[in-house]
């Protein structure tokens, strides 16, 4: 493990949730999903410790395939699996984002949260909506403005460390009025 990876680890020791959100956050998102099969097949993308990945579980008949590029949160995710007796319905698996090996098609259901910016949003979506079903959903969570005119020193400081960041009204004009999505874009606000 290189000294990047060993200090991401040591900061997120302990936790069970690695960045913003809660259950009751991905339920409500999960419940937009109103026509998933009655045992969807799961993608979970940069799952960390699995937080939201056993939330899926607990709240389907699914299977979730979770990947993430960090061992130690995905041995952390399979523990805690087992132990609420949710490991025959999880499959960790150490894969980039970037480069999913799955067959075009495979999930009824792609989830991210807090993860899409990695690789940026509107590259995400674009990559991983190929390994959606026809019809399936693609739920992904993103830094957004929710004002076009924030203080200056909180835009200076997103500006120099995620520079892609876009009110919510921008990403909803981009990805919502375009045919080729065919996806629905939610702002957090609204659930």
């Amino acid at each position: 493990m290189d000294r990047q990876t060993e200090l991401l680890v040591a900061l997120h020791q302990g936790l069970s949730r690695l960045g913003p959100g809660s259950a009751e956050c991905t339920l409500k998102a999960l419940a937009l999903c109103e026509d998933l099969p009655a045992a969807p097949e799961i993608l979970d993308v940069g799952c960390g410790t699995g937080a939201q990945t056993l939330v899926l579980a607990s709240a389907t008949a699914g299977r979730i395939t979770a990947t993430d590029l960090i061992g130690p949160f995905l041995v952390q995710l399979a523990e805690r699996a087992a132990e609420m007796g949710l490991d025959q319905r999880i499959q960790t698996l150490a894969a980039d984002m970037n480069d999913l090996p799955f067959p075009d098609g495979r999930f009824d259901l792609i989830w991210s949260e807090g993860a899409a910016y990695i690789m940026g949003f509107d590259n995400a979506l674009t990559k991983w909506r190929s390994v959606a079903k026809p019809g399936g959903y693609l739920v992904v969570s993103e830094l957004s403005w929710f004002q076009h005119d924030p203080p200056a020193d909180i835009r200076d400081f997103w500006d120099r460390h995620y520079p892609a960041m876009r009110t919510v009204e921008a990403r909803l004009k981009r990805h919502t009025l375009s045919p080729k999505w065919d996806i629905l874009i939610r702002p957090v606000k609204a659930l």
